[in-house]
Order: C-alpha cells, then structure tokens, then sequence
C-alpha cells in the first residue's frame, strides 16, 4: 500500500480507536460533488 507517497507493508486501515478499542471511523476526504460550487459542470466535457 502507498502511504504518504511511500510503500509500506504495515498499513493498518483502522486508522483511529476510542478508549474501549473500538473503531473510530475518519472523516472522509470525498465530499465533493461535480456541480456543485467547488467543481462546476461543464457542457459538452466528458
């Protein structure tokens, strides 16, 4: 897996837990949507 630009084998997708051990999920990066204000739709592109 390529974390932060370099290969690692001991990347541990849960990356957060709470007092208890239990899964703490990320915020996730994709929030986004095409169309919207940050990234407008654009005629004819595909």
């Amino acid at each position: 897996m390529l974390v932060n630009g370099k290969w690692t084998k001991e990347w541990d997708p849960v990356q957060a837990k709470d007092e208890k051990g239990g899964f703490q999920r990320q915020q996730s990066g994709f929030r986004d949507w095409i169309g919207d204000e940050k990234f407008p739709a654009e005629a004819g592109v595909m």
